[in-house]
């Protein structure tokens, strides 16, 4: 089979791949789930500022001491729209070791992408009174109770850091699985040329590897779910 053709196939897979992975990341903050997301930005952070051996020392139970927050944007249906505010951990990292050093280059690129905020919740008899302090500015937003309680937010105060469920969050935390997509899908594709037992790859090796990278569950789980599936299946091929 001519080069050309394959060549067209992998370039186009991987077009339509970035492609459909940037429509999915668009839509990430407002509709994916959020619990894992939240926990991974903090393991980030949490990795990059203490080291990657030190982020199985940071234990959150709650009822018992201080709390474990991250700054957090919660939307809403209605204007404002959305709400930075403090979101509690409840998790501390139950990823192997080896994921640590993935978590501290996401904390590194994390900081280099997005800026500081400096947001505060005080309980009021009405709610929560948010306060968020960013480049000079200061905005306070009275969140009633009910309203807080159905969002997650939670009273206190956390300084100096980006804000996690942001399109900047979503894609630094998107990243490590979408590369390890691509991996995966020259994975597939290479299996496909050893059982075909060729030595360069053919129409069948290039629609694998398109298969795989533009496969929806594949997409899904990385850009709009950010969850880490591809990191372990991408070794497996």
């Amino acid at each position: 089979m001519a080069a050309r053709p394959v060549l067209w196939i992998v370039v186009g897979a991987i077009a339509l791949g970035l492609l459909a992975r940037l429509f999915a990341l668009t839509y990430a903050p407002r509709y994916s789930y959020a619990p894992d997301h939240a926990d991974f930005m903090a393991w980030s952070l949490e990795a990059y500022e203490h080291g990657p051996a030190n982020i199985y020392k940071r234990v959150n139970r709650p009822g018992q001491g201080r709390p474990w927050l991250v700054n957090y944007r919660f939307y809403l249906a209605a204007p404002p729209y959305y709400i930075d505010g403090p979101r509690a951990i409840p998790h501390a990292c139950n990823y192997p070791p080896l994921s640590t050093y993935v978590f501290w280059t996401q904390g590194a690129l994390w900081r280099m992408l997005a800026d500081d905020v400096t947001i505060e919740a005080r309980p009021t008899k009405q709610g929560l009174v948010v306060r968020r302090q960013s480049a000079g500015e200061t905005t306070d937003l009275l969140v009633e109770t009910p309203k807080a309680r159905a969002l997650g937010l939670w009273p206190g105060r956390v300084e100096n850091q980006p804000v996690a469920n942001t399109f900047v969050a979503r894609f630094v935390g998107a990243l490590p699985s979408v590369v390890f997509d691509f991996v995966l899908a020259w994975g597939v594709a290479s299996v496909v040329r050893r059982l075909s037992d060729r030595r360069r790859w053919t129409t069948r090796e290039a629609v694998a590897f398109g298969l795989t990278l533009l496969a929806p569950p594949i997409i899904l789980d990385s850009a709009f779910w950010n969850q880490a599936d591809s990191w372990i299946a991408a070794l497996l091929v």
